[in-house]
């Protein structure tokens, strides 16, 4: 994790939320727009002394669960875009994906990203997410430096579910007319093999619960 990175992030992040967006009291005229270190810092459950750290770029890195509680005070968005966030930070990716298929899907997602991001260059939440995972993420950082640009049509993933195991499946992402901005992902496996029969079973799991 770059420290530096994460710093301007949290910076960024504070000034576009006002005390009001997280029940605090305005408490009068301020001298910068957005929350104070101290409100910051009460939120999310730490000293003010360390979150001071954070945004100087100074200090230890931060556990997961400092993230996860900053992220709530600074109330990040969960955009449409949250697959990028479980590929790269969550904790039990291993559990559903093989080293080899978190790399392949972690290297499409970005490549995917780098396509969306050009053609929408103004917007504000996708921006937002970049700059959030280049600070997080040195894995993801890695890949965006790459400026790899693919979007994403048909890919093969291996998905290992707890109950009935693994499934190889057909993925495929499909346009939706007159919507641009929308796709449908469509996830298909071959008819009668070990993965298809996974799935029915997987299907009747869910109809049963």
């Amino acid at each position: 994790m770059n420290r530096d990175e994460l710093a301007g992030f949290l910076r960024s992040r504070r000034a576009r939320v006002t005390p009001s967006d997280v029940g605090l009291p305005g408490g009068g005229r301020r001298r910068t727009p957005g929350l104070r270190r101290q409100e910051v810092a009460q939120l999310a459950g730490m000293s003010i002394d360390y979150y001071i750290r954070l945004e100087q770029g100074r200090g230890p890195h931060p556990s997961r669960q400092v993230l996860g509680a900053l992220g709530r005070a600074l109330m990040l968005d969960q955009d449409e875009r949250n697959v990028i966030r479980w590929v790269f930070m969550s904790p039990g990716i291993a559990e559903h994906l093989s080293d080899e298929e978190k790399g392949r899907f972690a290297r499409a997602s970005v490549a995917d990203l780098r396509v969306a991001a050009g053609r929408y260059p103004d917007d504000r939440a996708l921006r937002a997410l970049v700059a959030e995972m280049l600070a997080l993420s040195p894995e993801f950082a890695e890949l965006w430096a790459r400026h790899e640009v693919e979007v994403r049509r048909e890919q093969r993933k291996q998905v290992i579910h707890p109950v009935v195991g693994t499934i190889d499946a057909i993925c495929q992402v499909l346009p939706v007319p007159d919507r641009d901005d929308l796709r449908l992902v469509l996830y298909t496996t071959e008819p009668g093999s070990p993965s298809h029969r996974a799935l029915r079973d997987l299907r009747r799991l869910t109809l049963s619960s």
